[in-house]
């Protein structure tokens, strides 16, 4: 606490991670006492780490580490909003999560489980959890309905084309 006294003529911005995670609660009395704004949370692996420093009511900045909680939220949901104005080609992939931590993702979307096919504004997209380079969430663009329409219809016209009019078409 000496230091941080000392060391508030400075002007920091902030003193991060006071104390290690297993002394939550001394962290709330070094940040009543510090000059310095006080930030912890990276190493928490457990959202109720977070809800003693709340209760302690002290700490300025909260530094959640989502690839270490497994999500914030026990169930997260997945909510796009795509822009009118935009359009999606089958078949292309768009990396939502680029996991850079080298770990499977820990936990799934609520309802949305690997391989499953979510919509959002008509749009249509197959989810994966495995995508990119192994580890990162991805959606893929799907064939709208009306394409699987087009395409059945001509390959059902093309065989009974070949069928009934065999000669017409050679």
């Amino acid at each position: 606490m000496r230091i941080a006294k000392k060391l508030a003529v400075l002007d920091l911005y902030w003193w991060e991670e006071p104390t290690t995670i297993e002394r939550i609660e001394l962290t709330n009395e070094i940040a009543l006492q510090s000059p310095i704004p006080v930030a912890t949370g990276e190493q928490f692996d457990k959202v109720g780490h977070f809800e003693t420093l709340a209760r302690g009511g002290h700490v300025s900045i909260y530094q959640p580490e989502p690839m270490s909680l497994g999500g914030i939220t026990n169930k997260p949901t997945l909510d796009i909003s795509i822009a009118s104005s935009l359009t999606f080609v089958a078949g292309t992939v768009y990396e939502l999560i680029d996991n850079t931590s080298g770990s499977a993702i820990a936990s799934t979307f609520s309802g949305v489980s690997e391989g499953s096919t979510v919509t959002f504004s008509g749009y249509s997209f197959y989810a994966s959890y495995l995508g990119g380079d192994g580890n990162d969430f991805t959606l893929t663009a799907v064939p709208e309905p009306g394409t699987w329409l087009l395409i059945g219809s001509g390959l059902l016209i093309a065989v009974l084309l070949r069928r009934y009019m065999p000669n017409r078409l050679s």
